[in-house]
């Protein structure tokens, strides 16, 4: 029950965070729209065989976002470059986890977007606008 209850608190902030302004009608429909989403967790972990865990260690990845969005910008708005496509090789370990984590860090950063996660291995393809290196992807790939 307290897994329900921290899912579906995690669900509403979620949504609230995503709003333009918070009122008391935001909250009812994201309270609301959150249960059925909250109470399915515990299921589709059973169904899908357990659920890997990220290691903390890889929220160091969005350390490096604030800075990249910045420079990325600029850099986008200054380049005529059409960009390419990259595949980046992960490491064996939580192979599953760390491609959902990686796939919301390079989305946050405005010179790269993840174009295909290839189910069962160990690679990411990220469209990146921008040539040269990235920091977030840097990270990623240790």
């Amino acid at each position: 029950m307290l897994r329900v209850l921290a899912w579906w608190a995690a669900l509403t902030a979620a949504w609230l965070l995503t709003t333009s302004t918070v009122d008391i009608a935001e909250f009812v429909a994201a309270a609301i729209a959150a249960v059925p989403c909250a109470v399915i967790v515990p299921f589709a972990g059973r169904a899908l065989g357990g659920i890997e865990k990220p290691r903390v260690s890889w929220l160091r990845w969005f350390t490096h976002i604030p800075l990249a969005v910045t420079t990325e910008t600029v850099r986008a708005l200054r380049t005529r470059e059409t960009g390419h496509f990259e595949t980046l090789r992960l490491p064996a370990d939580r192979v599953a986890a760390r491609q959902a984590v990686a796939t919301v860090a390079i989305g946050l950063s405005p010179g790269a977007m993840v174009a295909d996660v290839p189910p069962g291995g160990r690679t990411v393809v990220v469209h990146r606008l921008l040539s040269g290196e990235s920091a977030v992807l840097d990270r990623i790939r240790r």
